[in-house]
């Protein structure tokens, strides 16, 4: 990704987390990778939104956070760490999982009966939980898991 770190990157996310370059870049936002500076087990992603997008996105993208919100607490479900809104950006950073089940089956290949039930069982708690919540997840996939 060609694009540098922001040059002002909240001081709320650079005491506590290392950030690298980006990893992923939309219309309306790119994310970041980072670690933390003082727990460095801690993996990260931070995704900032630049304002201007956000009156086009209000419905759509930028929603996420009010999403990410409402479902804290699930242990299926990634957590919001915290989010800071800038004069020109927000951010929104959440825990980064150090695998999926993509990598997982490259890796290791064909799960067991056992393991996969096991997935299955939390993908659906996490679902559930989803809909509960009236919410649809519209990306399912292994990498996503």
């Amino acid at each position: 990704m060609g694009s540098p770190l922001p040059k002002d990157l909240p001081q709320a996310i650079r005491l506590f987390i290392d950030v690298s370059k980006p990893i992923s870049r939309t219309r309306y936002s790119t994310v970041f990778k980072g670690q933390g500076k003082v727990k460095r087990d801690k993996k990260y992603l931070i995704k900032m939104v630049e304002k201007h997008n956000m009156d086009q996105i209000r419905s759509g993208e930028f929603k996420e956070l009010q999403i990410i919100r409402q479902l804290q607490g699930h242990a299926n479900i990634v957590q919001l760490i915290y989010s800071v809104e800038q004069p020109k950006q927000a951010y929104i950073i959440k825990e980064c999982l150090d695998t999926d089940v993509s990598k997982l089956m490259s890796q290791y290949g064909p799960f067991t009966e056992k393991v996969a039930r096991q997935i299955v069982r939390d993908v659906t708690s996490g679902l559930m939980h989803l809909h509960r919540a009236k919410i649809i997840h519209r990306n399912i996939k292994p990498e996503n898991l």
